[in-house]
């Protein structure tokens, strides 16, 4: 996919004046995995990162899904951009709104790989006179207890209560939203 930029001559020059660029960009060298004010940061960063452009393709979808004669009936009707936007967009792409918050919410809970891959649950922290892992995610958490503690009950236990309560919150939240829908 990057092939063609870095073929052209123009490209890797193009290349190269951004890595001066970022290479010296007044940014104070700093181990943003290390730190725990900043760990929880890159995490959030990768994983919105991994999950932004299948979301939009939800909503793309959804817009495309609009029928065109609906906004050309507002148009003629004199409606200006924010009524089609408030009376007819947003109540149709309503669907497309209950998916993606459903699998945000879904994928936010049982966020492991990420975690995991970049931190491990850590850097330590101190609350209350005891060292946790500051950003040991619960999906992380219980992976930690079933396997590297060895308490492989206790983590199954933890693990199907998460399942419920993903379950719960998961079914609550498209029955709000599901209410908001219209039928074409």
């Amino acid at each position: 996919m990057t092939a063609p930029f870095y073929a052209s001559q123009d490209g890797a020059r193009s290349h190269v004046k951004l890595a001066r660029v970022i290479k010296d960009f007044p940014v104070e060298k700093r181990k943003f995995l290390a730190d725990r004010n900043f760990a929880l940061l890159a995490i959030v960063l990768v994983g919105t990162w991994q999950y932004a452009g299948y979301i939009m393709m939800i909503y793309v979808t959804a817009i495309q899904g609009v029928p065109q004669s609906l906004l050309e009936a507002a148009e003629i009707d004199g409606a200006n951009y924010l009524q089609v936007l408030k009376n007819i967009m947003f109540p149709l792409i309503a669907p497309a709104f209950t998916v993606s918050m459903f699998l945000t919410l879904v994928n936010s809970f049982k966020q492991f790989d990420v975690n995991f891959a970049l931190t491990q649950g850590g850097p330590s922290g101190m609350f209350m006179g005891r060292a946790l892992m500051t950003n040991e995610f619960l999906a992380l958490h219980i992976y930690q207890t079933a396997f590297a503690y060895r308490e492989l009950a206790q983590g199954q236990a933890k693990a199907v209560i998460f399942f419920v309560a993903i379950a719960v919150i998961s079914m609550i939240q498209v029955y709000y939203n599901k209410r908001k829908e219209i039928e074409m």
